[in-house]
């Protein structure tokens, strides 16, 4: 282990010199110095583990710094140098009041002192910090003495410690005895632990208890012990699988697909092949059979492919535990890109403090994809303290990794973000990288942003341009609208002038209207979709005319989109013309359908209201006409919504209901809602359940619950979020997440989210309640920093105008609690 970490130590050191930077000579109480910094001390912590003897004195010094920052990183330069150092020194930090300092401690202990078991053993059952607990509990895994296999058996039972139960595992099968004790525990988790020990073990005496376990009262350690069975080869065992996931209450399809994925992860652990074990331990993971990190660790550590350190390094950031965090900051001094790589995508899935310096590191690689990788990783983190590394990073020699580094100083305020952005695109050349930095200046919306903006949309690459243009639709400043104005009238491509004219909608500016008119008789295709759109945003009754005279004749997509302009503008002169599309049987239906709905726009006007009440009564126009009475105003196309569900029309009108009510607020819409969430189709209850929790009404919480154990609920549900905008959805639950106070709640939660896989935010597969409370804080002070941008601009989102109905529920929503948290 400790070749290993002077390994990494030296790689770190080459790491820097290949990304050309200089490492300086710094004396050793400098260095100590850089311990108490946090962007500094990860590199000094592998200077001083360089310089050996030299600095074993004052790290040890260092031991008693009243900083735990300075105690932790000290702790890890000693346990990475080659020094050989007595243990009591590491023993005495086993008490210290920072549970990150014992935590290095104990590691550091396992490394240089691995005799020592006492200390260890102390830390394991009185540790008042769960991870403290479980990692003596790993350590201890090497350690097969009797009294430590009492000691693992009672962590056990005392703590439900899975990672004990893990480490019995290691000893054979002296803690057979007591894990089969265990098996008639009143806690079923700890019988669950007890039967995946058992299983690994392979303790033929266990048998007889296995097979009583397999039909357990719970479900989950049916399950476990089921899983157990099969790892022994017993030809029972897949009966017994079948009968567990039965009781769990999968339906036959489900069991069948689950006997499948889980028959070829146990072969699998019986495999040679590379990476196949690692796969299988994140598969079974998945069911509930708990993933055993010391072997993952191990196969991490000792693989002899790429591949297998690969597939372990990935398998560990999908179990998502803090206890990977040493193995993976270990080899994230792999001679090999695929494994770094892999260890800094785990690390970014981990999302602690601690993957900082591991992080750091990596973002000096050699590999343009592992410092991408790196830079991606940190911005996940959530930490103030990194701007200087990703400045750093966004001038580095390949696109990608600036990229990833811009991306991820987008999360700071504009005060810091504006002139660093300005300065990256004098130097840029990449016109990808360009437009991208292009599109973040947009969103700040200051002066400076503006004019720099300005000169790109005369830029000589198309993606620049292009970027320019559309940024140019979050300004209100009338030199925005200008420019837009001589783009259109200019020479530029389809794709230019379309871009153009959907901005200069988005600017409300006066001086637009004439040209977009102007445009909509000339242009052709995309173009005229576009200027369509902006006239309809723009809302001004002069704009009505021409789109009148345009949708008698238009095709299907153009006479759509006219339709929705138009029941934006309202125009009282263009409502005969609308009424007389949706009468017409020769049209379309989707064109009819677009003319009932486009009613919904003419408030006030009982011509509108009739014609909608008109279509109520037809099948194909039913869903169309009771939302456009909802968005009247009139009471009885709420009660005509309520009576398609309670009739049971077709499954498709009564989609349309749902996402026509998901453009309603009122208390009408709302109950409606809640009955369209109990409906047998599950696309239609899910659109429903989940509008409901947008509208922070967390009773769709438990309905959800309900729906997702359907068939295929979960597949139909990532299609379903595509409609909505992510906040709708996160925001209240994250919210409620924090907030409720009982247990029940809150698991229920945990439940939903898991099933949302949302990447962006990096939910681990089996995350425990601890690792989502605090995936929510941080989302929620992602939010928080979100929002505070939003009054120093003139962005898109902050107007009424041009922005969708899910981005201003969201925001007003996002204002709204940081009101009531500030008061």
């Amino acid at each position: 282990m400790r070749c290993a970490a002077v390994r990494v130590a030296l790689t770190a050191l080459l790491f820097l010199c290949a990304a050309g930077l200089p490492v300086c000579a710094q004396s050793v109480d400098e260095l100590v110095k850089r311990l108490a910094e946090p962007e500094s001390a990860p590199g000094a912590v592998f200077e001083l583990a360089a310089k050996g003897k030299e600095a074993t004195g004052a790290l040890i010094k260092a031991l008693s710094s009243d900083d735990a920052g300075v105690r932790y990183h000290a702790l890890w330069a000693l346990t990475v140098s080659d020094e050989e150092i007595d243990g009591s020194v590491f023993a005495k930090l086993l008490n210290d009041k920072d549970s990150l300092v014992r935590l290095r401690a104990l590691f550091a202990l396992s490394v240089k002192a691995p005799s020592q078991t006492m200390p260890i053993l102390e830390r394991l059952a009185s540790d008042p910090d769960w991870l403290v607990r479980a990692s003596a509990a790993t350590v201890l895994a090497d350690h097969r003495q009797p009294a430590v296999t009492e000691a693992l058996l009672k962590s056990l039972e005392m703590h439900r410690n899975r990672f004990a139960a893990v480490a019995l595992v290691s000893h054979d099968g002296a803690g057979a005895p007591g894990l089969r004790k265990l098996l008639k525990c009143e806690n079923p988790v700890v019988r669950r632990m007890a039967c995946f020990a058992l299983g690994r073990i392979g303790d033929e005496e266990s048998l007889d208890a296995l097979n009583a376990a397999a039909k357990d009262k719970d479900s989950n350690v049916a399950l476990s012990a089921a899983v157990a069975l099969a790892l022994m080869q017993q030809d029972e065992a897949y009966s017994l699988l079948e009968e567990a996931l039965k009781k769990r209450g999968q339906s036959t399809e489900e069991v069948s697909a689950i006997l499948k994925k889980l028959v070829r992860a146990l072969g699998a652990l019986r495999s040679t092949a590379p990476g196949q074990k690692a796969k299988a331990y994140s598969e079974l993971g998945k069911y509930g059979f708990l993933p055993p990190i010391p072997e993952l660790v191990e196969e991490l550590r000792k693989g002899r492919s790429e591949d297998t350190r690969a597939s372990a390094a990935g398998a560990l950031g999908d179990i998502g535990s803090d206890l990977a965090l040493s193995a993976l900051a270990q080899a994230s001094g792999d001679r090999e890109r695929a494994v770094r790589l892999a260890v800094a995508v785990a690390l970014g899935k981990i999302a602690v403090r601690e993957a900082v310096a591991p992080l750091r590191e990596l973002s000096y690689d050699p590999d343009p994809g592992v410092r991408a990788a790196a830079a991606t990783a940190l911005a996940g983190l959530d930490i103030k303290d990194l701007s200087p590394i990703f400045k750093r990073m966004s001038k580095d020699p390949q696109n990608r990794v600036r990229m990833a580094a811009f991306k991820a100083l987008d999360i700071y305020p504009p005060s810091f973000t504006e002139p660093v952005f300005i300065s990256l695109l004098k130097k840029e050349k990449n016109s990808e990288s360009r437009a991208l930095l292009i599109t973040l200046l947009g969103r700040i919306g200051t002066e400076n942003a503006l004019h720099v903006i300005l000169k790109e949309t005369d830029g000589p690459h198309k993606a620049s341009r292009l970027a320019a243009i559309e940024a140019l639709g979050n300004f209100t400043d009338p030199s925005a609208a200008q420019k837009l104005v001589f783009v259109i009238k200019k020479e530029r491509t389809d794709e230019e002038k379309a871009a153009a004219a959907r901005a200069l909608g988005g600017t409300g500016s006066e001086l637009g209207l004439p040209v977009l008119k102007s445009l909509f008789r000339k242009a052709r295709g995309d173009v005229k979709l576009a200027v369509v759109e902006a006239l309809g945003n723009s809302r001004s009754q002069e704009a009505a005319p021409p789109l009148v005279l345009e949708a008698v004749k238009a095709d299907e997509p153009l006479a759509c989109a006219i339709l929705c302009a138009l029941s934006k503008i309202a125009q009282p002169e263009s409502l005969p013309i609308i009424i007389a599309l949706a009468r017409d049987k020769d049209k379309p239906l989707a064109i009819r359908r677009a003319a009932v709905w486009a009613l919904g726009g003419f408030r006030g006007q009982e011509n509108a209201k009739a014609a909608a009440m008109s279509f109520l009564k037809k099948d194909e126009l039913a869903a169309e006409a009771a939302s456009a009475l909802a968005m009247l105003g009139d009471n009885s196309g709420f009660a005509a919504l309520s009576r398609l569900f309670n009739i049971k029309p077709l499954r498709e009108n009564r989609l349309r209901v749902v996402r026509a009510l998901r453009l309603m607020t009122s208390t009408e819409a709302t109950a409606v809602l809640f009955t369209a969430a109990k409906d047998s189709d599950t696309e239609v209850a899910l659109t429903a359940a989940l509008e409901l929790v947008s509208r922070s009404k967390y009773e769709g919480l438990a309905i959800l619950q309900v729906i997702l154990a359907r068939k295929d609920a979960k597949e139909k549900l990532r299609e379903v979020l595509k409609e909505f905008e992510l906040s709708q959805v996160l925001y209240p639950m994250m919210e409620k997440l924090v907030g409720a106070r009982e247990v029940k709640t809150k698991m229920a939660i945990v439940e939903v989210l898991g099933c949302l896989e949302v990447a962006d935010f990096r939910i681990p597969r089996d995350a425990s309640l601890a690792d989502y409370q605090k995936l929510a804080v941080r989302w929620i002070r992602w939010w928080e920093a979100t929002v505070a941008k939003l009054p120093s601009g003139a962005g898109r989102i902050r107007r009424e105008e041009g922005e969708t109905e899910g981005e201003r529920k969201g925001v007003m929503r996002g204002l709204d609690w940081l009101k009531k948290k500030k008061k």
